[in-house]
C-alpha cells in the first residue's frame, strides 16, 4: 500500500502503545500530522483514496479516524488498495 508522503515538520508524534488508544490505531500505527489548525490522520496514499480523519486535537483526530476505518470495513471500497491492505491486515489476526 502507498502511504502519503508527509513533511517531517508536521508530523506529530504517538505513543502507539498507549493502551488509551484505540486498537486500530494501535495496530495501524497511522500517521498523525498538522495541517493549519487542525490535526489529521491518514493510512494511505491521499485522503480520497485513504482512511481520513481529522480533529482539533490528537485524540479527536483518532476517534475520528478510528470511526472512518469502522466504516470502511463495513462498508469496503472494492478495487481500493488501502481497504485491502486494512482487510488482508485483519485476516491476519
Amino acid at each position: 500500500m502507498e502511504q502519503m508522503k508527509i513533511r517531517p515538520d508536521a508530523l506529530i508524534s504517538v505513543d502507539y502503545e498507549n493502551q488509551d488508544l484505540p486498537t486500530s490505531v494501535q495496530q495501524f500505527k497511522p500517521p498523525v500530522f498538522r495541517e493549519g489548525n487542525a490535526f489529521c490522520v491518514l493510512l494511505g496514499p491521499d485522503a480520497q483514496s485513504g482512511i481520513f480523519g481529522c480533529g482539533r486535537s490528537v485524540e479527536e483526530a483518532l476517534r475520528d479516524w478510528d470511526n472512518h476505518l469502522a466504516n470502511e470495513i463495513d462498508n469496503p471500497r472494492e478495487d481500493n488498495e488501502t481497504t485491502r491492505y486494512v482487510m488482508d491486515h485483519l485476516n491476519t489476526f
